[in-house]
């Protein structure tokens, strides 16, 4: 009920007090237009903290339909991300005898034998992946392989930091950033994936994978194929897991909006 309604209802009872005492000089209904009075008077404020806690509960459902609605986006574009993947194998090949001629077979061979411990969640990986980054020192391959591990592991930490290096040794190469999304994600690092998308760093994500032009041609219809798609793939949840980030952010906003509201009321 609105306040102006108990304010002419008051000053009805005590016009009607005022009148039954000095021109009717009736006492009973004097009397009773002063406790109707007091009853109005002292239900006013109960009423008008009913009020108050029923614009509280609504204003609250409204707040959380907001967070819902965001956290029902979250986990549409959370379902769609894929895991980083192994490198391109023909392109990882071609790679690894550009840059290690004279020690290409033994790391071609070493290389299969690591792909084959992270497919399989080898215990061995971690050794194999550690043994492989020596050998293949200066390759973004041999850490992006690591932060596979690691991510596998359940270890987010150390894995942010290998794809990281990865991603510095090749910053066009698209997986190292796939890999620094999802350990960013994992690792609760969400500002990470709004502030230092390769987009807003103003990187160039080619569709080479860890080769470059020259590898790209030496590779078979189907190979090339297969390298794209897997190009693009990893481009739609790179994409998802920045727009994650500002989801994040949002959702961040409406919290820290909801506690100032509530200081204020």
């Amino acid at each position: 009920m609105k306040i102006w309604i108990f304010a002419l209802l008051e000053a009805g009872l005590a016009a009607l007090g005022l009148a039954a005492y000095f021109l009717a000089d009736n006492w009973y209904l004097t009397t009773a237009a002063v406790v109707v009075a007091a009853l109005v008077g002292i239900a006013q404020p109960f009423l008008s903290a009913h009020k108050a806690r029923k614009l509280t509960a609504y204003q609250d459902q409204q707040w959380d339909k907001s967070l819902d609605s965001v956290d029902d986006q979250l986990q549409g574009l959370l379902a769609e991300v894929i895991e980083p993947p192994l490198p391109h194998s023909a392109t990882a090949k071609i790679h690894l005898q550009q840059q290690f001629a004279e020690r290409a077979d033994e790391l071609i061979a070493a290389y299969d034998q690591l792909a084959q411990a992270i497919n399989t969640n080898a215990e061995e990986a971690t050794e194999l992946a550690e043994q492989f980054s020596t050998a293949a020192d200066f390759s973004p391959i041999a850490p992006y392989l690591q932060g596979l591990v690691a991510l596998q592991s359940g270890d987010a930490e150390s894995a942010f930091a290998l794809f990281c290096a990865a991603k510095d040794r090749q910053s066009t190469w698209i997986l190292p950033w796939l890999g620094w999304a999802t350990a960013a994600w994992r690792s609760g690092k969400v500002e990470e994936l709004r502030k230092n998308h390769p987009h807003i760093c103003g990187v160039e994500l080619l569709p080479y994978g860890c080769g470059d032009e020259t590898s790209f041609i030496k590779l078979n219809e189907v190979e090339r194929e297969e390298l794209t798609s897997a190009f693009q793939e990893a481009a739609r949840s790179l994409g998802n897991y920045y727009t994650i980030g500002e989801y994040c952010h949002s959702k961040q906003q409406i919290e820290t909006s909801r506690e100032e509201y509530k200081k204020v009321a």
